[in-house]
Protein backbone atom coordinates (compact mmCIF):
# COMPACT_ATOMS: atom_id res chain seq x y z
CA UNK A 1 0.00 0.00 0.00
CA UNK A 2 1.23 3.34 -1.28
CA UNK A 3 2.24 6.44 1.56
CA UNK A 4 -1.00 8.16 -0.56
CA UNK A 5 -3.16 5.06 0.08
CA UNK A 6 -2.29 4.91 3.60
CA UNK A 7 -3.14 8.72 4.20
CA UNK A 8 -6.44 7.91 2.19
CA UNK A 9 -7.13 5.38 4.51
CA UNK A 10 -6.55 7.66 7.78
CA UNK A 11 -8.73 10.13 6.10
CA UNK A 12 -11.84 7.87 5.36
CA UNK A 13 -11.33 6.98 9.19
CA UNK A 14 -11.09 10.50 10.53
CA UNK A 15 -12.69 13.48 8.17
CA UNK A 16 -11.63 15.92 9.85
CA UNK A 17 -7.77 15.47 10.58
CA UNK A 18 -7.04 18.68 9.02
CA UNK A 19 -2.76 17.24 9.19
CA UNK A 20 -3.70 13.95 7.51
CA UNK A 21 -5.43 16.72 4.46
CA UNK A 22 -2.05 18.40 4.38
CA UNK A 23 0.30 15.44 4.51
CA UNK A 24 -1.83 13.94 1.36
CA UNK A 25 -0.67 17.32 -0.42
CA UNK A 26 2.93 16.63 0.60
CA UNK A 27 2.76 13.15 -1.21
CA UNK A 28 0.91 14.43 -4.24
CA UNK A 29 3.45 17.37 -4.80
CA UNK A 30 5.67 14.56 -6.20
CA UNK A 31 3.08 13.00 -8.52
CA UNK A 32 0.17 15.33 -9.30
CA UNK A 33 0.42 18.94 -8.41
CA UNK A 34 -3.51 19.83 -9.10
CA UNK A 35 -4.11 16.76 -6.53
CA UNK A 36 -1.90 18.81 -4.12
CA UNK A 37 -3.85 21.96 -4.70
CA UNK A 38 -6.93 20.68 -3.47
CA UNK A 39 -5.49 19.31 -0.41
CA UNK A 40 -3.91 22.19 0.48
CA UNK A 41 -6.70 24.39 -0.22
CA UNK A 42 -9.05 21.88 1.88
CA UNK A 43 -6.71 22.70 4.49
CA UNK A 44 -6.93 26.55 4.54
CA UNK A 45 -10.60 25.78 4.23
CA UNK A 46 -10.55 23.87 7.66
CA UNK A 47 -8.26 25.67 9.39
CA UNK A 48 -7.11 28.89 7.94
CA UNK A 49 -4.29 29.27 10.55
CA UNK A 50 -2.70 26.23 8.79
CA UNK A 51 0.49 28.44 7.77
CA UNK A 52 3.25 25.65 6.30
CA UNK A 53 0.12 25.01 3.76
CA UNK A 54 -0.22 28.68 2.65
CA UNK A 55 3.74 28.65 1.62
CA UNK A 56 3.54 25.00 -0.05
CA UNK A 57 0.86 26.95 -1.89
CA UNK A 58 2.55 29.51 -2.92
CA UNK A 59 5.64 27.76 -4.09
CA UNK A 60 3.14 25.83 -6.49
CA UNK A 61 2.09 29.07 -7.72
CA UNK A 62 5.19 30.34 -8.42
CA UNK A 63 6.31 26.76 -10.09
CA UNK A 64 3.31 27.18 -12.16
CA UNK A 65 4.22 30.71 -13.50
CA UNK A 66 1.29 32.53 -11.43
CA UNK A 67 3.50 34.91 -9.33
CA UNK A 68 0.24 37.17 -8.59
CA UNK A 69 -1.80 34.32 -7.00
CA UNK A 70 1.67 33.18 -5.38
CA UNK A 71 2.35 36.58 -3.89
CA UNK A 72 -1.50 36.89 -2.26
CA UNK A 73 -0.72 33.20 -0.87
CA UNK A 74 2.78 34.33 0.43
CA UNK A 75 1.56 37.07 2.04
CA UNK A 76 -1.77 35.68 3.68
CA UNK A 77 0.97 33.41 5.03
CA UNK A 78 3.08 35.57 6.57
CA UNK A 79 0.29 37.99 8.39
CA UNK A 80 -0.51 34.26 9.80
CA UNK A 81 2.74 33.37 10.71
CA UNK A 82 3.19 37.10 12.50
CA UNK A 83 -0.05 36.36 14.14
CA UNK A 84 1.08 33.47 15.74
CA UNK A 85 4.42 35.70 16.71
CA UNK A 86 6.17 32.72 14.47
CA UNK A 87 8.81 34.74 13.32
CA UNK A 88 11.02 31.86 11.75
CA UNK A 89 7.54 30.91 9.19
CA UNK A 90 7.56 34.88 8.64
CA UNK A 91 11.34 34.83 7.78
CA UNK A 92 10.56 32.38 5.21
CA UNK A 93 7.71 33.90 3.90
CA UNK A 94 9.51 37.25 3.58
CA UNK A 95 12.58 35.86 2.13
CA UNK A 96 10.08 33.47 -0.42
CA UNK A 97 7.68 37.22 -0.73
CA UNK A 98 11.09 39.00 -1.79
CA UNK A 99 12.42 36.49 -4.11
CA UNK A 100 8.96 36.44 -5.81
CA UNK A 101 8.59 39.27 -6.13
CA UNK A 102 12.60 40.05 -7.60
Amino acid sequence: MSRIDQLQQMLEEDPHDVFLYYALGMEFLNSDVTKAVIQFEKVLQMDASYVAAYYQLGQIWLQQNNPTKALVLLKQGRQEALKQNNRKAAGEFEEAIFLAED
